[in-house]
């Protein structure tokens, strides 16, 4: 059974702290902030790029089926493009999940086309969730992660079942130092606000950080920032990797190589600012592929001029206060537990078996369920995290009989 510590963990970050992943660590003892610093920014473009093209040929199986889930960032894109370097198009299948009108779904599936890949499309907005699927996605994640995040695994296993799927997992934080000016004295604390799954719920307001503080995981004696290494080893290691590197795939993760590893980590943190030596790596190398759109320039190529990124962040912006917000891949999870019939029976049944079990608090979850449903209130993120904690509690009892 869970204990407060494991509840508070999951209801505040989305995942479970005391975890220890059995499939991937990271060893930060070979990096070296000295090895790099002589070189100019055109020398650590050229090593960054064969660095990541070694790392894809050291995966690359002539044998084997390939398939990259396929979004609209940078990542995926840079794996399909190194693959397009050993191997055809046409030998190359893709997947793009997500909701039409989102960057991620509809830049994947243009990039699939421009390509020419074996491409297929999930739309969410047709997905139909059942409780027996999110059992088993439960399983696969180690019962680990907050719900409803995933593709439809079971069509995916149908699909590519027993093919190398190719994961961008960790290229977006291992190219970007976005954690590397924090100096505040308790930088824990300020992980785990800065990592809440969501900043204002109502699912904080019983719980302080003291008691999760104890359970973060912390390798010191690198030259990494304290913060770079909480997120390295808990929110990248217990919540992102579980999530996308599901139990029951054949995952290749060119971002984990060693090579790859240390080159990004010992490089100068003005190269990593911004992604601005990652892009330039992309550019120069891939240059047609990366002329199109991408996610991560708010839907315009990587070289688009700052006046018109400006003009396009201007029209996102826009967009969504009218709720149609194209960074956001997943359903409008808010209105769908309200409208669709099979996500809202499957949350109906999740809240009422959790609310029987008397674990959470000082809160009645069955009437953050009926504010929601009739409108009082937008409960739709609590209500994910309340959910997959019962799933969780249900796939646990369920795998281990």
């Amino acid at each position: 059974m869970l204990n407060k510590k494991d509840i508070e963990s999951f209801l505040k970050l989305g995942y479970f702290l005391d975890y220890k992943n059995p499939n991937y660590s990271f060893d930060f003892a070979k990096i070296d902030k000295q090895k790099y610093e002589k070189l100019s920014f055109v020398e650590l473009k050229r090593i960054g790029a064969e660095l990541f093209i070694n790392a894809i040929s050291n995966l690359f199986e002539n044998d084997k089926e390939h398939v990259v889930p396929l979004s609209g960032g940078l990542d995926s894109r840079a794996i399909l493009a190194g693959l397009l370097e050993f191997t055809e198009a046409n030998k190359i299948s893709t997947y793009t999940f997500g909701t039409p009108g989102t960057l991620d779904f509809d830049i994947g599936n243009k990039i699939a086309k421009v390509v020419g890949t074996n491409h297929i499309e999930f739309p969410l907005t047709e997905y139909e969730y059942n409780m027996d699927e999110m059992l088993d996605i439960s399983k696969r994640i180690d019962h680990q992660t907050v719900l409803f995040h995933h593709p439809p695994v079971k069509e995916v296993l149908k699909e590519y079942g027993g093919k190398h799927i190719w994961s961008g997992f960790l290229g977006g934080e291992l190219t970007d130092a976005r954690h590397t000016d924090y100096n505040e004295d308790s930088i824990e604390e300020l992980f785990l606000k800065q990592n809440y799954y969501k900043k204002d719920s109502i699912l904080l307001r019983n719980y302080s950080n003291e008691n999760l503080i104890e359970d973060l995981t912390f390798k010191s004696d690198n030259d990494l920032t304290d913060y770079e290494v909480l997120d390295y080893c808990n929110r990248q290691l217990k919540f992102i990797s579980p999530h996308v590197l599901m139990n029951g795939f054949q995952f290749k993760v060119p971002f984990l190589d060693e090579e790859v590893l240390n080159f990004f980590w010992s490089i100068d943190n003005s190269f990593r600012k911004k992604q601005i030596l990652y892009k330039e790596i992309l550019l120069e190398s891939f240059p047609k592929l990366f002329s199109y759109p991408t996610k991560n320039n708010a839907g315009l190529s990587l070289n688009a001029s700052k006046t018109q990124l400006l003009s396009k962040k201007i029209s996102n912006r826009i967009k969504r206060k009218i709720n149609n917000n194209v960074h956001v891949n997943y359903l409008d999870f808010n209105n769908k537990i309200r409208e669709k019939k099979d996500m809202k029976n499957i949350v109906r049944e999740n809240i009422y078996d959790l609310q029987n079990r008397d674990i959470i608090s000082g809160l009645n979850v069955i009437e953050i369920f009926d504010k929601h449903i009739n409108n009082k209130a937008n409960f739709g993120e609590e209500l994910l995290l309340l959910t997959s904690l019962e799933i969780h509690i249900k796939g646990k009892t369920l795998y281990s009989n």
